[in-house]
């Protein structure tokens, strides 16, 4: 089935994104990086002979994405269309590729080994996910990528590409389909959660600044039973991590630590799962076990509370709604497709912002209270 998205723009240049909803957690052991592998064969001809203006693609636990970006003319984003649908039908696979395109990918399974951010990142997910997940990492691994065939390659696309988006941002209206703007919720697989589920890494301290680099990481489920739902938790996530960043930093101040301005982001690893990370820069030493029993005390502090923070809930609510207006047309594309989530909908703030109250925050910091704290040094 091909879902289709389209946002009518007028800058200079047009962009083409496909979504194919196949990751390496539907691979078998045998055969895991195939995945990866037909993302890389399917993209080798812009290797052979630049095509438009760039050629890329990305390959996760769940999803398969090609991206490519031209000249906002008809021809030019008519020829893009074409080369997506040839992706689709598996038209560019060439068993001489083959050679050539498992070096490349073995190139960047070495790169991830021998990388101190991937390196914290496996260790993290080796940690954090589920079993059935470890022996899946979306890169692949270097003797199954040695040993895979061009005839499991073109078995595994013929049985594994069956659900596409093409989003396309361009002058041009070339479907004539209506966006589907339906708020039907796709099943979603459940995994059995690892009971550990909040983590620190521990960077190595850089030497000039005298600066230690701290995350945390907060193990969510991600819950998209309906659209208001989602949004709801997601203005309930930002009040939360505003209200533990205010609690944590005055902690610091209190014992004399200073600290940059912590970020916080998330990672959505598979249906159902996600990191949020909450990321600061020490800039002097600290004990570990320190630091580890001032974020219970934040977590504690915050399951007592019995009122919502108006200050916080006001600049949460500020956060959230730049947050919804910058969402981009193909991150929109992307929940609806792979989980439904109806982003292109206008919402009304008072059934969003105000239908939660302080037993909500409590509450997920009753579950993050719940989980044992686990320590991994990088």
């Amino acid at each position: 089935m091909i879902h289709k998205y389209q946002e009518i723009q007028n800058c200079d240049i047009a962009k083409v994104r496909l979504l194919v909803r196949v990751g390496s957690e539907k691979e078998k052991k045998y055969e895991n990086g195939i995945t990866h592998l037909l993302e890389h064969m399917n993209l080798f001809f812009a290797e052979k002979k630049p095509f438009e203006l760039s050629v890329r693609g990305t390959t996760d636990f769940e999803c398969t994405m090609y991206e490519i970006t031209c000249i906002n003319d008809y021809s030019h984003v008519v020829s893009v269309i074409d080369k997506i649908y040839s992706i689709i039908n598996g038209e560019l696979l060439r068993e001489c590729d083959l050679p050539i395109v498992k070096q490349a990918v073995l190139k960047e399974i070495e790169f991830q080994m021998n990388d101190i951010y991937y390196r914290e990142r496996n260790n993290l997910f080796n940690s954090l996910l589920p079993e059935e997940l470890r022996e899946k990492m979306p890169v692949g691994m270097k003797e199954v990528i040695e040993t895979l065939s061009f005839e499991q390659i073109i078995e595994y696309q013929k049985n594994s590409y069956k659900d596409f988006a093409i989003c396309l941002s361009s002058r041009f209206n070339l479907f004539d389909e209506e966006i589907n703007l339906s708020n039907s919720m796709p099943k979603v697989k459940k995994y059995i959660k690892n009971k550990k589920s909040l983590y620190w890494t521990i960077s190595a301290q850089v030497s000039k600044k005298k600066s230690v680099s701290k995350s945390i990481y907060f193990e969510s489920i991600k819950k998209y039973d309906n659209t208001k739902e989602n949004l709801i938790n997601e203005f309930i996530k930002i009040y939360f991590f505003m209200l533990f960043d205010n609690m944590f930093c005055e902690k610091l101040d209190q014992k004399g630590i200073v600290a940059t301005e912590a970020i916080v982001y998330e990672n959505i690893i598979v249906d159902e799962m996600c990191v949020v990370v909450y990321e600061l820069e020490i800039l002097k030493g600290i004990d570990e076990e320190l630091m580890e029993m001032m974020v219970m005390e934040v977590l504690r502090d915050i399951y007592s509370s019995t009122e919502i923070v108006q200050s916080i809930f006001h600049v949460a609510k500020k956060e959230f709604f730049n947050i919804m207006r910058d969402t981009t047309f193909f991150e929109k594309c992307k929940q609806k497709f792979l989980h439904g989530v109806n982003m292109f909908l206008p919402f009304d703030e008072r059934e969003v912002c105000y239908e939660f109250n302080y037993l909500d925050i409590c509450n997920m910091a009753e579950m993050y209270l719940s989980y044992k704290l686990s320590l991994i040094h990088i």
